[in-house]
């Protein structure tokens, strides 16, 4: 009562004893093989892994360029800091746009004519608006084009009206400040 299934179907006359032979030599080789009759499992988690490697990667990957854009940015903070112009008696007031707001600093007369001139800039760094030579935000917009960095001069489309602008035909004063 205790036979096996194999040995009940022998019995029955359903297997032969070559099928039965053969079923048994390749569980064996199975086994030797290290296959298990669940290969659906193993097949389904080694997919899984291989799912979480591929996330894990991707997140590691997220992480690093996070990284590098935070050693980046305090880079050209440093930069920013070390080329500051910013005098402590500047009474001039020069207003950048920063974004969709109008921003005021103060600077020195001398500032002013330069930063309207083109050969000085205007960057911020710890939340403050920081005066400093061109050379250094050129340096600043080939590291990293979408921080800010205000440079009047020539390139400056604010200067060139529209053609439909009704007050072309009168010319601003250059010492005019808004």
């Amino acid at each position: 009562m205790a036979s096996s299934l194999q040995e009940q179907l022998l019995k029955a006359g359903l297997v032969t004893e070559d099928q039965a032979r053969n079923t048994r030599q390749s569980r064996r080789k199975d086994r030797k093989a290290g296959k298990s009759r669940d290969d659906a499992g193993a097949r389904a988690a080694a997919k899984r892994r291989q799912e979480q490697a591929e996330r894990d990667r991707a997140l590691n990957a997220k992480r690093e360029a996070e990284r590098e854009e935070k050693a980046l940015r305090a880079r050209i903070r440093d930069m920013v800091l070390e080329a500051s112009l910013n005098a402590d008696g500047a009474d001039v007031p020069y207003n950048v746009l920063h974004g969709a707001k109008v921003r005021r600093i103060y600077v020195t007369a001398e500032q002013r004519d330069a930063l309207v001139a083109g050969t000085l800039a205007v960057a911020t760094a710890r939340g403050r608006h920081h005066v400093i030579p061109v050379e250094t935000a050129e340096r600043i917009a080939a590291l990293m084009p979408e921080y800010f960095v205000h440079r009047a001069g020539p390139d400056d489309t604010a200067d060139t009206p529209p053609e439909d602008d009704p007050y072309a035909a009168y010319k601003v004063p250059d010492d005019l400040t808004w």
